[in-house]
């Protein structure tokens, strides 16, 4: 091995991946940073993790291997424990006699060989692969998962007597008890810590009738995580409610509760509801991320044409803009990255909304509380008198809501609001339905944008596929288009897709439209009229996706609507 040694660099050069300049360029920031060279050339992206693996394991005549798809055994893993895999970056693949199979990153630093000799006490041959691929078999076996099924496993230990009469108070008194469990306190730790690791939006806790079913929606489909025996779901229950002071002991009725926790230095607040089942109580927890917005509208996935309409209706100095689509299609998400974009010293922005999901710093904002009286309508009434410039109005839920905001928007206020339609035209419907006269929707209303998400490809295992006849000529493609999906691997749960992408449907309103809408045109003719003049449709926007590599067909068949 000594023999074929080469200076990373040198080899990279050498291969033509990269140039002279580049690697003194990476050097200098070497010394600044003390980090490996390797490290800062994938963050660079001058190589990626997988090319730089295969690449010295060819150049030093040692196998590479791909984790993902290696048929990993649960008791090879167990030859190296979970601290002394994390210390050395070391994954067990095999044992032969008094010699262990050991896959590493850096094969070529012979001090972590020896150590592992050392720790282990028999022989140690490396293979390679990437840094990416030793931490994701290390969470898999080592990390939150293993611990939460082994938790399952100990709780299932337990006898927990269960045919004692008790009284309200003694039950609430048993459930507190139950709840302060250690091993149901690190349940749902563990919890909470694999939900953010897998950047799951929600938890369900689902009491079937011999175990307890607990799913991550990821990319907005629902995955099975762990199943507890049955036993475990009262002491599950009282645990989430006391943390975020519920009752306990009251069952029969749905609650909803919240609470914050510090995850991996980040800070979330989770967002909890109960609602009684056949068995028992379902459990769901919303999981926000305070600090996760950092979207722009450069980074939203726009094509040219799409971002010149949106940033010109969003730098308005007036009028209304509707976001449109059903509950978790991105709308928040989209109006806060507004917010972030146009947002300035200058100018006073102003939330209400039900509820505050992310804090905006130079944004004021309200929540709606409808016990003390303080309702879309009410707070927004209020805002008019705080010289506002900028208003975001959570939701438009009824007329009167949808009224005083319009009429803000004709007083020389930029009004931001969602609804939720089916698409972009049918929202002046939605408006009229309410009881707003068509002349104030036409007069207020500067563009309509309705939007879903798509499921993005996943990277590690995307792969080229063919579209048959019969689907090319539905969606009018071409037989040779050219069509991507992902096959599927452990790093997306085998669906073939990891995180999700906006898709828009962005309706310019001119003047044209609003004499369509005053005289009550159908939203079919107005929609008709919209596409002559060049708007996308949501189907149309999802194709091009398609046809970018982004998304699959199947995809975008599920998330759109024929046009």
């Amino acid at each position: 091995m000594e023999k074929k040694k080469i200076f990373l660099g040198d080899l990279l050069i050498n291969e033509g991946l990269l140039t002279q300049e580049q690697l003194r360029s990476v050097l200098d920031e070497q010394q600044k940073t003390g980090e490996l060279l390797g490290t800062l050339l994938v963050r660079r992206n001058f190589i990626s993790e997988e090319k730089l693996a295969r690449l010295l394991g060819a150049h030093l005549d040692i196998p590479y291997v791909e984790l993902s798809v290696f048929k990993t055994d649960p008791e090879v893993i167990k030859l190296i424990p979970g601290h002394l895999a994390r210390k050395f970056g070391a994954i067990p693949l095999e044992k032969k006699g008094n010699k262990i199979i050991v896959a590493v990153s850096n094969p070529q630093d012979s001090f972590l060989i020896d150590e592992l000799r050392r720790e282990l006490g028999v022989e140690v041959e490396p293979c390679i692969t990437s840094a990416f691929n030793i931490n994701y078999i290390i969470e898999k076996f080592y990390g939150s998962k293993a611990e939460l099924k082994g938790l399952v496993d100990a709780v299932k230990q337990e006898k927990i007597s269960k045919d004692k009469e008790l009284s309200l108070e003694d039950q609430a008194k048993d459930l507190r008890d139950l709840s302060d469990d250690s091993l149901n306190v690190q349940f749902v730790d563990r919890l909470l810590v694999e939900a953010v690791k897998d950047n799951a939006s929600d938890i369900h806790i689902e009491p079937g009738k011999e175990l307890v079913f607990v799913r991550f929606r990821i990319d907005g489909v629902l995955k099975d995580i762990v199943t507890p025996p049955r036993h475990m779901h009262d002491s599950i229950v009282s645990r989430v409610k006391v943390m975020c002071n519920l009752d306990i002991a009251e069952k029969r009725l749905p609650q909803d509760g919240k609470f914050e926790r510090s995850i991996n230095n980040s800070g979330y607040d989770i967002r909890v509801s109960t609602f009684p089942s056949l068995y028992g109580e379902k459990i769901v927890m919303r999981v926000l991320n305070r600090m996760s917005l950092s979207l722009s509208l450069e980074d939203m996935g726009l094509d040219n044409n799409e971002y010149v309409k949106l940033t010109s209706l969003v730098k308005k100095s007036h009028g209304i803009v509707f976001v449109t689509g059903p509950t978790g299609s991105g709308k928040t998400t989209t109006l806060y990255s507004v917010l972030e974009s146009i947002k300035s010293r200058e100018k006073n922005i102003v939330t209400i909304e039900d509820p505050i999901e992310y804090e905006i710093s130079g944004v004021v904002q309200s929540q709606v509380n409808a016990k003390a009286g303080l309702t879309f309508s009410n707070l927004l009434r209020a805002i008019m008198r705080q010289d506002p410039n900028i208003i975001l109005v959570g939701e438009t839920r009824d007329m009167e809501t949808a009224e005083v905001a319009i009429r803000a928007a004709l007083t020389g206020h930029l009004v931001f609001s969602t609804l939720h339609t089916n698409d972009a035209p049918s929202a002046v419907t939605r408006l009229i339905d309410m009881g707003v006269e068509p002349f104030l929707i036409a007069n207020s209303t500067v563009g309509i944008v309705a939007q879903r998400l798509v499921r993005v490809i996943c990277s590690h295992c995307k792969e080229e596929g063919p579209i048959t006849p019969q689907l090319a000529k539905d969606v009018g493609l071409s037989i040779d288009t050219r069509l991507y999906r992902g096959k599927g691997c452990e790093r997306c749960f085998n669906t073939g897709y990891k995180g999700r992408m906006p898709i828009f449907e962005i309706f310019v309103i001119d003047d044209q439209i609003r004499e369509m809408i005053t005289q009550r045109v159908s939203d079919v003719e107005i929609k008709h009229a919209a596409r002559e003049k060049g708007m996308l449709t949501l189907r149309e926007s999802a194709l091009s996706k398609v046809l970018k590599g982004t998304t699959t067909l199947e995809e975008a068949l599920r998330v759109t609507e024929k046009d």
